[in-house]
């Protein structure tokens, strides 16, 4: 049998993210989409870091839903 949490405990964990994607990316707006998709039913957050992409990866990313960070 498995013991049941204190109430205040419990409460505490939920407001706690579970888990992130990070990806780095560039030019990958042949399999971006793909990619996003495949994972956001497994976490909380996605985000991407596109180091510079000339295709439109970055926009693909936000359209799937991922938070998009530019670095180059």
């Amino acid at each position: 049998m498995l013991a049941r949490l204190p109430s205040p405990y419990h409460e505490r964990l939920i407001s706690v993210p579970r888990s992130a994607l990070v990806l780095i990316a560039r030019d990958e707006a042949h399999c971006i989409s793909r990619c996003l998709e495949n994972v956001s039913s497994l976490v909380d957050e996605m985000i991407v870091v596109d180091t510079g992409s000339s295709d439109n990866a970055a926009d693909l990313a936000r359209n799937a839903g991922a938070r998009v960070h530019s670095f180059s």
